[in-house]
């Protein structure tokens, strides 16, 4: 194994570039044909999706093999990542060997060094991990009041007794995607999240939105979307702008905004001419532009988070500035919270809300919407979290990864 492939396989993949599609910001612009692993021979020097299970994973001097369907010398495409790329792989994935078992998905173009054919990974996002049931993902929000790194001041203070407790919810949601809000980035989140997630923060510091994502799961940033402060002269903003990602999972190409808008302005206030609510309806202009501008490209869309308030469909003030821009659907319309409910009182109002447009409506699996309810006594509200994570499942097209 230890010079199956040489160097020469890098020249030869530079002959062969012209046939991989061109991409822009980690997005195909030419679709690729899916494959079975052991069906390689038939597409030599084509860019295709090929699929199969890893058998073995090798580090050989400059070279990383990851094998499927068979471990060397019987594989039936061997994956190739350089050595000097190796570090971006271990990020997106951690440990490589931990892929063996796994079925996975790679792009890129089918090659033959010898009497071995070979596809050269070029990027991470080229390879993505194949669940059992690949279609169906699991989407959460999950406001997290002021959660910041250990021995940094502001925020919540939380011992570590209810960081675990955190963990332990987290762990127990294990959701494939988290839009978080009022977290203080990477390092606030890694003790509740741990590494088997990647995380993805708007700029800046402080508390502020974003998302956790599992391992493996494609994905591409977008460029913040600016929102204004909330109007406080006391205190500083938790969030000024919303995280966008879009999700390449599926091919799907679902476009993703955690948002959190400001508190201070009552459903009974909306409309007035107060600063708070001045700002809360200029973000939901915002939001309203953003959403034409999904529908103008045709991407399906989910816009969830924490909106500070119930929203009273076709009423409020987000409606209001969504007329006329495509139909959107709200998972957790019609229902009541059971987070931190008090039986005398029964199921609260939901302030958190996920918005869904385009094909994610279609996506959407009917009755899957869920609130993980924290068992934990009313007492201890302030020191785990104020909300309790929402979920909708969305079953993906099948007709790519």
């Amino acid at each position: 194994m230890n010079n199956l492939f040489s160097r020469s396989a890098s020249l030869l993949g530079v002959c062969l570039a012209f046939f991989i599609a061109l991409s822009v910001n980690g997005q195909e612009l030419a679709a690729e044909e899916r494959i079975e692993a052991h069906r390689s021979a038939l597409h030599l020097g084509q860019s295709v999706l090929a699929c199969g299970r890893v058998a073995q994973v090798s580090a050989r001097n400059e070279v990383t093999y990851v094998n499927l369907d068979n471990p060397y010398p019987r594989q039936t495409l061997g994956l190739v990542i350089w050595r000097r790329d190796l570090p971006s792989y271990q990020a997106r994935f951690g440990a490589l060997p931990s892929l063996v078992g796994k079925s996975v998905c790679a792009r890129g173009v089918i090659e033959q060094y010898r009497s071995n054919l070979q596809l050269v990974l070029r990027n991470p996002q080229s390879l993505n991990i194949m669940t059992s049931q690949a279609s169906d993902i699991k989407i959460s929000a999950w406001y997290i009041a002021g959660l910041r790194q250990a021995g940094v001041p502001g925020g919540v203070l939380r011992s570590q007794a209810n960081i675990d407790r955190l963990a332990h919810y987290a762990s127990r949601l294990n959701a494939t995607v988290v839009a978080l809000q009022s977290v203080d980035g990477s390092g606030a989140a890694v003790p509740v999240f741990g590494s088997g997630y990647v995380y993805h923060f708007t700029a800046g510091q402080g508390p502020r939105s974003g998302f956790a994502l599992k391992r493996g799961i494609g994905f591409v940033v977008n460029p913040d979307l600016p929102l204004l402060p909330p109007a406080s002269a006391t205190s500083a903003p938790t969030s000024t702008k919303a995280a966008d990602i879009t999700l390449t999972e599926g091919g799907a190409g679902l476009r993703l905004l955690s948002v959190e808008f400001e508190p201070r302005c009552s459903e009974a206030d909306e409309g007035d001419v107060g600063p708070a609510c001045e700002r809360l309806a200029s973000n939901f202009r915002q939001v309203a532009a953003w959403v034409r501008e999904r529908e103008r490209t045709g991407e399906p869309f989910i816009i969830l988070g924490n909106f500070n308030r119930t929203m009273r469909d076709g009423r409020d003030d987000l409606s209001q500035a969504l007329a006329g821009t495509v139909p959107l659907s709200r998972a957790n319309a019609g229902f009541g919270s059971p987070c931190w409910m008090r039986q005398e009182l029964g199921p609260r109002p939901f302030q958190d809300h996920l918005y869904l447009g385009g094909r994610a409506r279609e996506w959407f699996a009917s009755g899957s919407m869920s609130v993980m309810a924290y068992a934990e006594p009313w007492s201890s509200m302030m020191q785990l979290s104020p909300r309790c994570p929402v979920s909708i499942q969305l079953r993906l097209p099948t007709s790519s990864p």
